[in-house]
């Protein structure tokens, strides 16, 4: 059954890919489905491909961050993760990079910082699950 779903979303990706090739929520979409698939050197391409159009493009950056995390590139994904960070706006994105760095910090062995991280995102998760 997830295999049909993911068949037809990539029809509809390539669908759109005719309609117009240079949309950039597509190449974000594409990157999550090529991820979905393992393939991460087209996720990879993907990502880039709408960062270099939108460089504060936050599913990219989330994206491209845990790409370079799996390929145990921590500096660069914590980079990336920071970068993504520095253009939120509100607590959409804020756990899930919060997490990203939280994880590069304890790879890197920055216990203190990864401490922090995970703990300022217990406390934003908790605060939101919160009856108002």
């Amino acid at each position: 059954m997830k295999q049909s779903f993911m068949t037809e979303a990539v029809q509809l990706i390539n669908d759109a890919d005719r309609i117009n090739n240079q949309y950039e929520p597509t190449f974000i979409i594409k990157g999550i489905l090529y991820l979905q698939r393992g393939d991460l050197n087209e996720a990879f391409r993907s990502f880039t491909m709408t960062l270099e159009k939108i460089p504060s493009c936050i599913p990219a950056l989330i994206g491209k961050g845990r790409i370079q995390y799996t390929r145990k590139q921590y500096r660069q994904a914590l980079k990336t993760y920071q970068t993504a960070l520095s253009y939120t706006t509100g607590n959409e994105y804020n756990v899930e990079i919060r997490l990203g760095i939280g994880l590069c910090y304890h790879q890197l062995g920055m216990s203190s910082e990864a401490k922090t991280a995970f703990k300022r995102c217990l406390q934003m998760v908790s605060h939101h699950s919160l009856p108002a």
